[in-house]
């Protein structure tokens, strides 16, 4: 019991030896510990505190990240605070009350546990070990009691302002900014004259850049001094004489050397260094000498170092360390930073000290001119010299991706252009302008040559020599400024120089400096960097209060935490509404509606939904209402009215699968997440998953949700990290689950008469003034008006409409309105029912055409130019108003629906859009006659038929039409959507042409899989309507495609998959027996041979697909020759290789795959074709035996994969990393297997992988715990769920019980099917011992047996 005493007590001692070395760490340290031991607690109770365990385990996970991630774990924290005071004790401040809150709800829970199973109460513990786990500050005492809720919401919000301050203690900004004579008088100019005495042949910026950081330097080692000599006069008895000025020696004059003495050992007899440089090993860079490199050996080295010294050429080097650096040596304070330095664990030898100095003094800055960070200093080599490769001295060009091209890069966008309009025709203009603006745009590879020093004007060769060149520059120039000219400073120079030692108008002076700059160094705006620090702070004191605790910051970390941190706002009196000022470049409002310059009223509304938002980190709004109660334009609203409130602002259109989908496209680019990923479900959760972990608040914005599974899977999880938050419009109020927390309803009712007159009479007159509203004349009448049509908004704007254009007064309004509703026989007609009536009548034909036409469009965003242009193909003709050479008409025509509110016109992406209403679209389609609704349905289909991209005649994906693919298939899903609603419409081989390539688009595009098989099976019914010819080519077309998109649903798909390669196989080979000249229809068929024989791979039916392959290499052969025609021969030798593969064949198989990759290497590069056949050998070498060679590479491909697309939740990547699992199962690391099955199974569980390869891998995973003997009830649930899908598909395979062997059967087999030996090895088997079968046939009923349930290894 005493030595275990004795060890407590000497933890003890070593914690308060670690806070008084690297405070921030040490606290730290501490509250990982009590979280920790309050985690094991709650987990330690059962169920009764399931919820609040998991959220201490979160907090837990985020504060360590926070540590990992911030340097505060290593102690890094520490040092890179060293100068910056504010940001460090603000840090220290809520770290300390963190600590205090965590100790607070370790003895309550205690408490509550032990009076629970019926101890007595506790007595505190006053043993000297343990006084330091209860000295907490006084202000977290209460004799209040309160929840352990409460107390975790104060932690997790705490954690959360700890995480905020993240960005900034990234980088800090010192305390000291730049030179001002109110706290420093001391003038810059001497460093500016020394600087160019230096360099004469510099420039003045440069000048004038090095003498400022100089002096901002030597500002620092002045304080380090003052700090250090407080520490020293704490420690000793002696006081020095009240009034007399501390005299102050510069750290360099420790141990008294002069400056030949204390260089001596790192310098030749000739003066020149014979060391290596100190960064030699850091920068990867080989030092080699040139000849005038070395600054000592220029010829301007005279010039350099001449003027007024007594020795012309010398390389200064940084002083000894005070004491040895062996691990006997004790800690000592670093006369640089002013911390603690442990000889033999932080430093080892004189390279290691010579790091740590350069790491204080931070010698390094940029020399460009017009450089936004050219007030920043660095301590390193490698950092310093990235940020000028990559801001200047890197070039940007276009460069062509065409393998043809051989990667030519273009200096200039216009020479791009020509090349690619010349050289590349196909290419469309919509996707040259983003080629233009994003994909081709990228860094030269081309290397950097001649490069001149702008301090010396020595031409360097590369950009290796420059980088040391410049170093030693900078180096040299540090260690003069700061060493020799301090040393020739006098002792009174010292003194006069030194601080006056008032801390506290000196910080007073420099929180201004220190917020601004950490504004600029984040890319924010003061008013946001203290808007989040403000939140964050306000949200815990009010906690703090709320559960009786005493906030016991200092003044300065109050000052520092809610400085500015509240925005102005002010009252427009001219339209009654209250809007912050607030710069837009603060928040990003993607996709966002303008602001509606008529909304009037919505306050409860507005207000109910920013407090529960507020007050919700992590809260789910669901505005619900009838349809033309205003619930967009609420949104609209509340985004641009508290759009202070967050950082990021996204509008997503929810109508539709592919709205949300391709929202999430574009905000993969807004983030630059997309242009390596190929497959839209990926990026969709890679988006998920960024939002997630970004650090800002932000809000996502549902219009127009119909069902709650529609948005599910676009929702990020934990959003209470960073008080995101979810605002939905729907028309019913109970589409949330209602399991799901954190939810509010706020229900959109008629607007109260005062706000509906503002409305009417605004929306007559757009120039009336809100507060000439209550003296119109026609005020009184406006609530009458606005009553007949119960107050809704689209009601009202209808009305307004109306009246503006017909000329009309409101008193004849209501009497037209009341002459209708008596002869209506319908009494319960609905007033936007009778107000369209009304407004209908007056309608010009050529208005109404359009409106008609509209109405089979997508609502939210139809194009101008989708509606105009040249229009002389059949059916388009009588669509004068619409033709490109009429505006004038066209203009009128347009006039006409939006003067009545039956169209907005409204800006999108710069450009202006159309949308309309979606009750006015039912309303126009409702009152069509079968003639009139097929008519109109026509035109719109024409005029979309007309612009969508047709597919490749051959089926090639390659350069798809990404822009007029995202621009037109919602216009594309309208129409369809319309044909499957009524059956008014009429069948069109045109539409189903039109639904075809829109399938096309899918695949090739890789977006919805779901929605393109939709389209295609609508296509083929319609065929069959119309009775076409069951060998058509487009049948043929429809159904090689439907193939593709099977086979992409997984196992579920694959049987139906097989019959379409094989009917569109059938087609094929009649067409081209029909007319076996036409080239187009020999490509088709060897196409769908191809695609057939691949299907009988997946059957396990090697040798009928090994034939069909046969016999397609002769066709190729007949085409054209392997350089010709590459990938027909790569596609032929790595099909191939999986039939040799299975017959036995390794070398065989091994060469024909390799000789695959080499052809696919040239013609496309390193790109997903290129990691699939990659993949495939890796196979290969496993059932060859190379157990090490397939893991070699298998590590490569999952490297390569996440390189390629930037998403570890693509399907191609997760399947890459369950091979890597296996493998090491395979060689007996079961730690590192179990490693990668695991992060395989999280990742493919919340992404688009198929059940099947989930089922496999969470079986696999199981297997590993069991052998290990690690959670063993997670691998039962594990295995239970891998089953369950198994008996799903029961697939037969000669009776066998191995599991592992049926879930690798049910992969594809260029998807995973042979990462194990055993499968192969029973395919292979005498057939003496099994008959030939199909694995993969649902041919058996019998059920999974029970000892197949239970097994767990093969």
């Amino acid at each position: 019991m005493e030595a275990r005493r004795d060890s407590k007590a000497q933890r003890s001692q070593q914690n308060l030896a670690l806070k008084a070395k690297a405070p921030i760490a040490a606290n730290l340290e501490d509250c990982l510990q009590s979280f920790a031991r309050l985690c094991a607690i709650l987990t330690s109770t059962g169920a009764e505190f399931d919820g609040l365990a998991k959220l201490a385990d979160d907090c837990l996970a985020r504060l360590a990240s926070w540590g990992h991630e911030s340097g505060t774990s290593s102690k890094a924290l520490d040092h890179a605070l060293r100068f910056s005071t504010e940001l460090r004790e603000t840090t220290l401040d809520w770290l300390t009350d963190l600590r205090g809150i965590l100790e607070k709800a370790n003895d309550g829970i205690t408490l509550q546990l032990a009076e629970s199973l019926g101890f007595p109460p506790q007595v505190k513990d006053t043993r000297p070990d343990v006084i330091e786990r209860d000295n907490v500050p006084d202000y977290y005492e209460s004799d209040e009691e309160f929840s352990i809720d409460d107390y975790l919401e104060v932690v997790a919000d705490i954690v959360l302002c700890l995480v905020n301050l993240l960005p900034n203690l990234l980088d800090p900004t010192p305390d000291v900014f730049g030179p001002a004579d109110d706290i420093f008088p001391v003038d810059v100019t001497s460093d500016i004259e020394a600087a160019r005495r230096m360099f004469p042949k510099a420039d003045l910026f440069i000048i004038e850049r090095l003498g400022s950081a100089s002096w901002r330097r030597r500002q620092h080692l002045r304080l380090v001094i003052q700090r250090l000599g407080e520490k020293s006069r704490s420690r000793s008895p002696q006081r020095r004489e009240q009034g007399k000025p501390l005299k102050s020696k510069t750290p360099f004059r420790r141990g008294a050397k002069s400056i030949k003495e204390s260089v001596s050992g790192w310098m030749s007899d000739t003066g020149f260094s014979t060391a290596p440089s100190i960064f030699s090993h850091l920068t990867g860079f080989t030092q080699t000498t040139h000849a005038g490199t070395s600054i000592a050996e220029t010829d301007d080295a005279h010039n350099v170092y001449k003027e007024g010294h007594q020795y012309d050429i010398i390389v200064l080097h940084p002083p000894d360390p005070p004491q040895s650096l062996d691990s006997s040596g004790r800690p000592f304070s670093c006369p640089y930073c002013g911390l603690e330095v442990v000889p033999g664990v932080q430093l080892n030898d004189t390279e290691d000290w010579a790091r740590h100095v350069f790491q204080d003094l931070e010698p390094y800055l940029c020399t460009f001119e017009r450089c936004p960070s050219s007030h920043k200093t660095y301590g390193g080599r490698e950092e310093w010299f990235q940020h000028e490769l990559e801001c200047h001295r890197l070039t940007e060009v276009w460069v062509c991706g065409n393998p043809t091209c051989h990667q030519a890069e273009f200096e200039t966008a216009s020479g791009f252009e020509n090349h690619v309009k010349s050289a590349h025709k196909e290419v469309s203009p919509s996707l040259l302008s983003l080629m233009l603006q994003s994909s081709c745009r990228r860094f030269s590879q081309k290397p950097i040559k001649n490069l001149p020093c702008l301090l010396c004007g020595y031409i360097c060769p590369d950009a290796e020599d420059i980088q040391g060149h410049l170093a030693q520059h900078l180096e040299q120039f540090t260690l003069k400024t700061a060493l020799h000219d301090s040393l020739s400073e006098s002792d009174e120079e010292d003194e006069n120089n030194e601080l006056s030692g008032d801390d506290n108008s000196e910080a007073n002076s420099l929180i201004d400096w220190f917020l601004d700059e950490q504004a600029i160094r984040v890319g924010l705006s003061e008013m946001n960097v203290n808007k989040v620090q403000s939140d964050a702070s306000g949200m815990v004191r009010g906690r703090l209060a709320a559960l009786g605790i005493q906030d016991g910051r200092s003044e300065r970390a109050a000052s520092l935490a809610t400085n500015g941190g509240s925005s102005n706002a002010h009252a427009d009196l001219a339209d009654g509404k209250v809007r912050t000022e607030k710069s837009s470049a603060q928040t990003v409002r993607w996709n966002c509606p303008n602001p509606n310059p008529k909304f009037v009223g919505r306050q409860k509304e507005l207000s109910s939904i920013q407090q529960f938002l507020t007050s919700t980190p992590g809260g789910i709004c669901v505005l619900s209402g009838h349809g033309g109660a205003g619930k967009t334009a609420i949104a609209t609203e509340y985004s641009c009215l508290y759009v202070h409130d967050y950082d990021f602002v996204f509008w997503v259109d929810a109508e539709t699968a592919a709205g949300c989908s391709e929202s999430y496209n574009h905000i993969a680019k807004l983030f630059n997440l997309g242009d390596r990923a190929r497959d839209s479900d990926g990026l969709t959760v890679l988006v998920r998953e960024y939002l997630t972990r970004l650090e800002k608040r932000w809000i996502l914005i549902f219009d127009n949700v119909e069902k709650w599974r529609h948005v599910a899977r676009y929702i990020p999880s934990n959003m209470e990290r960073n008080r995101a938050s979810i605002l939905m419009t729907a028309r019913k109020g109970t589409i949330l689950p209602q399991t799901l927390p954190h939810c509010h309803q706020v229900s959109v009712e008629a607007l109260t008469l005062e706000d509906s007159r503002h409305m009417l009479l605004q929306s007559m007159q757009p120039d009336l003034a809100h507060k000439d509203v209550p003296s119109h004349p026609e005020f009184e009448i406006a609530g009458q008006a606005a009553t007949v049509v119960e107050r809704l908004p689209l009601a009202i704007s209808m009305v307004a409409g109306f009246a503006r254009v017909s000329q009309y007064s409101l008193t004849e309004f209501l009497e037209i309105w009341e002459e209708r509703k008596m002869g209506d026989d319908d009494a319960t007609q609905n007033p936007i029912d009778t107000i369209w009536d009304i407004g209908i009548q007056e309608l010009p034909l050529e208005s109404r055409k359009m409106l008609d036409m509209l109405s089979f469009l997508d609502p939210d965003t139809i194009h101008h130019d989708l509606l105009v242009g040249d229009h002389k193909e059949p059916g388009l003709r009588d669509l004068k108003f619409l033709d490109v050479s009429q505006p004038r008409r066209y203009q009128m025509t347009l006039d006409k629906l939006s003067g009545r509110s039956l169209v907005t016109i409204k800006e999108k992406a710069g450009k202006p859009v159309l949308s309309m209403h979606r009750i006015v679209q039912d309303k126009v389609k409702g009152g069509f006659n079968a003639e009139n609704h097929n008519k109109a349905f026509v035109n719109a289909l024409k005029l979309v038929r007309k612009q969508y991209p047709a597919a490749s005649v051959v089926q090639v994906p390659d350069l798809p039409p990404w822009d007029e693919h995202r621009k037109l298939s919602p216009h594309v899903l309208s129409l369809h959507r319309s044909f499957k609603a009524t059956k008014l419409i009429k069948p069109s081989f045109e539409l189903a042409e039109l639904l075809y390539d829109a399938g096309f688009g899918v695949w090739a595009c890789e977006t919805t899989t779901s929605e393109g098989i939709e389209l295609l099976e609508t296509a083929e019914s319609i065929l069959d309507a119309l009775r076409e010819d069951p060998n058509c080519k487009l049948r043929a077309d429809i159904a090689s495609i439907l193939g593709h998109l099977l086979e992409l649903t997984g196992a579920s798909g694959r049987e139906e998959s097989f019959r379409r390669r094989q009917q569109a196989r059938a087609i094929r080979d009649k067409i081209f027996a029909a007319d076996p000249t036409h080239k187009v229809n020999h490509i088709l068929l060897q196409n769908a041979n191809n695609d057939y024989a691949i299907s009988l791979l997946d059957k396990n039916r090697f040798d009928e697909a090994g034939e069909i392959f046969e016999r397609c290499f002769e066709i190729y052969q007949k085409w054209d020759e392997e350089k010709v025609i590459p990938y027909e021969y790569a596609k032929y030798h790595h099909n191939n290789s999986m039939v040799q593969m299975a017959r036995g064949q390794f070398p065989e198989a091994i060469k024909s795959v390799r000789h695959a990759i080499h052809l696919t290497e040239g013609f496309s590069g390193k790109q997903w074709r290129y990691w699939q056949f990659q993949y495939t050998l890796a196979c290969i070498l496993l059932q060859a035996g190379d157990l090490q060679g397939a893991l070699d590479l298998h590590l490569e491909i999952l490297s390569g994969r996440l390189e390629l697309y930037g998403n570890k939740y693509e399907r191609s990547t997760n399947m890459s990393k369950y091979a890597v699992g296996a493998m090491y199962h395979h060689l007996g690391d079961l730690p590192t297997a179990t490693d990668y099955l695991k992060e395989c199974v999280e990742d493919s569980s919340i992404s688009n992988s198929p059940e099947e390869a989930l089922a496999r891998a969470r079986f696999h995973l199981a297997r590993l715990y069991m052998e290990q003997n690690l959670h063993q009830d997670e691998a039962v649930w594990l295995k239970k769920e891998a089953l369950e899908v198994l008996e799903k598909y029961r697939p037969d395979l000669s009776d066998t019980d191995d599991i592992m062997m049926l879930l690798d059967n049910l992969q594809p087999v260029s998807g995973g099917r042979f990462t194990s030996r055993v499968l192969l090895q029973n395919l292979q088997l005498p057939a003496a011992q099994h008959e030939p079968r199909e694995i993969s046939r649902l041919a058996s009923s019998r059920p999974i047996s029970q000892a197949s349930m239970s097994q767990c290894s093969t």
